[in-house]
């Protein structure tokens, strides 16, 4: 028969294991299409613009953006190169027009969160920003063709990109998102989570490939569907994976992670960008996605009615930018139809009667709906923790008074904080 004391231990382990799982379960269903809470407001802040020479510069921008109602900046970081002074990047990107005596990257970071914004870093990927200067450091990491040539980029101020299979470009990006969190932001956006518009016949991905088939996908084409397809599959893994990589980080800190992408998830047999982007399968990866859809109305209006058959669990914002009111009124009201919120481009040249139109539609600031994922899963962390603590301090139990009178106490006061902590999540 087990003795009064078992009984004791086996109810808090049964409890703290409730607890954890429930808290888990809340966490993973408080953002379903049927279940939305907030609406999640995104604030693009380029660091390169040249509108922020002084500090006070910095502080007027962050009170506008506090005075729109966002809950969120997104401040571009750079990636190969930096807008800040990085210790693992390969140089700061020279910014012609002005120069600054203060980092002001930790600057930024330091006044959001005296706002209480959420302070993101987007950090852009596989971009070789030095090749545009004539460099080559880099060349054994750019995406080359069929004939080893390297591949030019359609976007007119990108020459070079590098290949996102070579485990040396993944390390040193993963490094730059490290960096990052080290500095204090909230989470890290992840932008040109893609390839370049082809696919890259590297020396790395060639050997990869070839090991897993049996066969070098420069002895096949397009007309080959069948291997085509596995060749486009090996693409679209490789993104994923990179995704894996930098989510497994970003949360081991317990912070957000996002990422943009293109407005269709695009698959094998289907992937006529050649971007390799199946972010369709990134929902229990990442936090929020960010839908870079800048077409027309129509469009728009197409890429929401898309947003709300499909079943994603993380918030989805869209973006509005400065245009004729009107358009912008219309997006808006698609937006609230199916996503969890709307991402402002181009912050810096609003007008005052666009920032005048949105600030009377958010009306007040609320918090982002990715932001109890990570609150819960804290809070579920702990009580484990708890779980942990007791089972090790259990032989102690009957031999120690003082640990025995304090366990029985905790015993009558966790129910009661188990209750609280519910309550705080679910009316936060």
């Amino acid at each position: 028969m087990a003795k009064p004391d078992d009984l004791r231990i086996a109810f808090i382990v049964l409890l703290v294991i409730i607890c954890s799982s429930a808290f888990v379960q809340i966490a993973f269903n408080i953002t379903t299409v049927d279940n939305k809470y907030e609406e999640g407001r995104i604030v693009t802040i380029k660091l390169d613009s040249g509108q922020y020479k002084t500090q006070e510069e910095i502080d007027a921008k962050i009170r506008q953006i506090d005075q729109l109602g966002a809950n969120m900046i997104a401040l571009t970081v750079g990636g190969e190169l930096t807008y800040y002074p990085s210790e693992v990047s390969h140089g700061q990107i020279p910014i012609s027009d002005f120069t600054y005596d203060f980092d002001l990257l930790e600057y930024f970071i330091q006044k959001g969160k005296e706002k209480g914004l959420k302070v993101y870093a987007v950090v852009d990927l596989w971009i070789d920003y030095s090749s545009r200067t004539g460099n080559e450091a880099y060349s054994e990491w750019w995406v080359v063709d069929r004939h080893g040539n390297p591949v030019t980029s359609r976007i007119s101020w990108v020459k070079y990109w590098f290949s996102p299979a070579i485990p040396e470009v993944r390390e040193f990006y993963l490094s730059i998102i490290e960096e990052m969190l080290a500095k204090g932001v909230d989470g890290i956006m992840l932008d040109f989570v893609r390839y370049l518009d082809q696919p890259s016949y590297d020396s790395y991905s060639l050997e990869q490939f070839t090991e897993t088939y049996g066969i070098s996908p420069l002895d096949f084409h397009e007309s080959d569907t069948q291997m085509w397809a596995k060749w486009e599959t090996f693409m679209t893994e490789t993104i994923t994976n990179f995704v894996k990589e930098a989510s497994k980080i970003v949360h081991s800190k317990f912070k957000y992670i996002g990422c943009y992408v293109f407005s269709r998830p695009n698959i094998h047999g289907t992937d006529v960008n050649g971007i390799f982007q199946g972010w369709n399968t990134w929902d229990n990866l990442v936090d929020f996605f960010n839908v870079m859809e800048y077409g027309n109305l129509k469009t728009f209006q197409e890429t929401v009615t898309y947003l709300r058959n499909i079943d994603l669990r993380s918030p989805t914002y869209l973006p509005i930018v400065p245009e004729d009111i009107n358009i912008m009124k219309q997006k808006l009201e698609s937006v609230r139809l199916s996503a969890d919120g709307v991402s402002i481009y181009n912050f810096e040249s609003l007008s005052g009667n666009s920032y005048q139109f949105l600030k009377e539609k958010f009306e007040s600031k609320v918090l982002l709906p990715h932001t109890r994922l990570v609150q819960v899963l804290k809070i579920g962390a702990l009580l484990n923790i708890v779980l942990i603590c007791f089972v090790t301090i259990y032989p102690l139990y009957k031999k120690t008074p003082i640990i025995k009178i304090a366990m029985n106490l905790f015993i009558l006061i966790l129910p009661i904080i188990g209750l609280l902590a519910f309550a705080y999540l679910y009316f936060l």
